[in-house]
């Protein structure tokens, strides 16, 4: 129980931090505006399962997650995202935490790239913070075609410690 109270506490942050109200200010005719090139984002979800690549990470019970992004007109962004986890023995801890900044934009007509590094880090009460984690690198390519949208994408683990020394 103490875990879920934890958690929520987690996740009740992150829903907090995305929904802070921004004062209006009015603006003179004429004036310039000053849109600015940042965007800021959230997102909270309770699932009845969180699944990572086919794995239950939740031991089939259901997760609290939540996240937010800060993305530039650039196309660059960072971000961090959160879930419940059930150790059930697995060494994990009770919470994965990651971290993640890349680009994505358009590279030609009809054709997205969205590349980045993501640091995945499950602060395990025996490991510390950073032992359990490893890092990511992604890379995906999109397109729509009328209604249909595909995608193709890789992410790579290289040999960490985090990892067994294998790579992923």
């Amino acid at each position: 129980m103490l875990t879920f109270l934890r958690n929520l506490s987690v996740a009740s942050a992150l829903a907090g931090a995305a929904f802070v109200a921004t004062p209006a200010v009015a603006q003179d005719e004429g004036a310039v505006t000053g849109q600015s090139d940042f965007t800021v984002s959230g997102n909270v979800a309770i699932v009845t399962d969180y699944r990572f690549r086919g794995v239950s990470l939740s031991g089939g019970d259901f997760a609290i997650q939540g996240g937010i992004d800060v993305a530039h007109s650039s196309g660059f962004y960072v971000g961090t995202w959160a879930s419940s986890l059930d150790d059930g023995g697995s060494g994990l801890g009770d919470m994965e935490l990651d971290v993640y900044g890349g680009w994505s934009g358009d590279i030609a007509s009809n054709l997205k790239l969205d590349a980045g590094l993501l640091y995945y880090i499950y602060p395990a009460k025996d490991q510390g913070f950073g032992k359990s984690g490893y890092f990511e690198p992604y890379v995906k390519l999109s397109s729509q075609f009328g209604p249909l949208g595909a995608t193709l994408g890789v992410a790579y683990a290289w040999d960490q410690k985090a990892l067994g020394s294998e790579d992923n």
